[in-house]
């Protein structure tokens, strides 16, 4: 089963994230294993057939994709490797901001002992008795790996009926699960003396997961991430 964990903001606004579970990331890692292992093959079979296997220095040159897959993918893709995306899962920031070049290049570093010392035995136990599913890469990074396939309620983000000719702004949004649109809604529905600062931080949370900057007021801008978000969902 799957736990959820929750970005806080300084007005006790949280925004779930449902956490990837053992047998997804177990599956993701199998995947991009194969897909390196293919690679690895198709190398020695070109080497031996084009001769290259007798210059040991220039065939290293082509293991070196091997070694950087992990990083360049999740630097590049948003946080995902090829098996990642096939198990609808990726990289973010436990702190909800966007992931940085440093926090992806410690989670991959700590690869050679998360994976490749004791046969991945301590990514195993690192994430089973963590209580936010992480492996020792994520804590030392401060990063969580999530899953970004959400639950088909559209009724339970208050559902708007977006015209057809509609154009969204931030199609980001598809980050955010039914319950965070739902959060927003209830956010902007506030009327309390503290409603301003509330929308203010909730909006400035949003940003930083959605990795991009609003353009208008606070409020503006969480209203257009539900209106996007719906938008997006009913076109699938």
């Amino acid at each position: 089963m799957s736990k959820a964990s929750y970005l806080n903001t300084a007005q006790n606004v949280n925004l779930e994230l449902k956490l990837a579970n053992l047998g997804t990331r177990i599956a993701a890692f199998l995947i991009d294993a194969i897909i390196k292992f293919g690679y690895i093959m198709s190398i020695i079979f070109l080497a031996s057939v084009s001769g290259m296997v007798s210059n040991p220095w220039l065939l290293s040159l082509f293991y070196i994709p091997v070694m950087f897959y992990t990083l360049l993918f999740e630097v590049f893709r948003e946080g995902q490797t090829p098996g990642k995306k096939a198990q609808n899962i990726k990289v973010v920031s436990a702190d909800g901001a966007p992931v940085s070049i440093s926090q992806y290049i410690l989670r991959w570093l700590f690869c050679v002992i998360d994976f490749y010392l004791l046969t991945g035995s301590i990514a195993l136990v690192s994430i089973g008795i963590s209580s936010k599913n992480q492996r020792l890469g994520d804590k030392i990074a401060n990063t969580l790996v999530v899953s970004t396939r959400q639950e088909r309620r559209l009724e339970e983000t208050g559902y708007l009926d977006i015209d057809e000719n509609y154009i969204p702004n931030y199609p980001s949004v598809s980050q955010l699960s039914y319950n965070d649109i739902r959060i927003i809604k209830e956010v902007l529905s506030n009327h309390s003396p503290n409603a301003f600062n509330l929308v203010t931080e909730t909006a400035n949370k949003i940003e930083n997961i959605l990795g991009v900057q609003k353009t208008g007021s606070s409020k503006s801008f969480l209203n257009r991430v539900v209106q996007d978000f719906n938008y997006y969902e009913k076109v699938g």
